[in-house]
């Protein structure tokens, strides 16, 4: 797992590595004049060219990988076998059989998915470019397929703590008009852009976070975020 230190904008662009199974790194400053957020599209972007500053690998994954696979064929070998319990021959009566059957079904079914809700939200990998803005998450489906999420921008995540989630992609976020200005962000009402990206294995867009800004006055802007589509939050 991992933590972020802090979900406000510093300038600098050092990341440390601190526990072999965590790391903490400072948000970057950063610029939506020179940087700005991708507009609503279902075309993923390409990938990026800038060289990756900081790679990090989930010291558990193939461990996790071995679970869910061990998980899945269980569960597969006991629908197979279910079956051939009401096809051969015992003295156990039919409603005995049904009460194993179903037991045997039940109790796999449960446990692949435990396995498959508790690591969902498990980061096998994680990159992050030399510009520090871009971040690229990996998680995997209950059938072993990789999940890449791409956050353009890392104020938009925030610590929680949530059961095996240490981060997540923010529901609002507030940027006070001084900041706006010092940062020269082209911010504007009712201005949506896209914060994050899930893709497969192939590289479609499966779904993204979107924010749409708000202006409050001369308080700043309110960005209020939505899911569209089936993005990993």
């Amino acid at each position: 797992m991992f933590r972020l230190a802090s979900t406000v904008r510093h300038n600098t662009r050092l990341i440390n590595k601190s526990k072999p199974n965590s790391f903490n790194f400072h948000l970057p400053r950063s610029s939506a004049a020179t940087a700005p957020f991708r507009k609503l599209s279902t075309k993923p972007e390409e990938e990026s060219t800038s060289p990756i500053l900081f790679e990090y690998r989930g010291i558990y994954a193939e461990s996790y990988k071995k679970l869910k696979a061990f998980s899945l064929s269980s569960l597969a070998l006991a629908t197979m076998v279910t079956p051939l319990m009401f096809l051969i021959e015992s003295s156990i009566p039919a409603g005995g059989r049904a009460v194993l059957g179903v037991a045997a079904m039940s109790t796999s079914s449960l446990s692949t998915a435990l396995i498959a809700w508790a690591g969902s939200s498990y980061v096998t990998r994680l990159k992050v470019d030399e510009e520090g803005r871009r971040l690229e998450f990996t998680t995997t489906t209950i059938f072993l397929r990789s999940l890449r999420t791409v956050v353009y921008d890392p104020l938009f995540l925030e610590a929680t703590e949530h059961y095996f989630v240490k981060v997540r992609l923010r529901n609002t976020i507030r940027i006070p008009m001084a900041e706006v200005e010092r940062q020269g962000m082209k911010l504007e009402n009712g201005q949506e852009e896209t914060v994050a990206e899930t893709l497969d294995p192939s590289g479609n867009v499966k779904g993204w976070w979107a924010v749409k800004w708000r202006q409050e006055g001369d308080a700043g802007f309110v960005g209020e975020c939505r899911a569209v589509g089936k993005v990993k939050r």
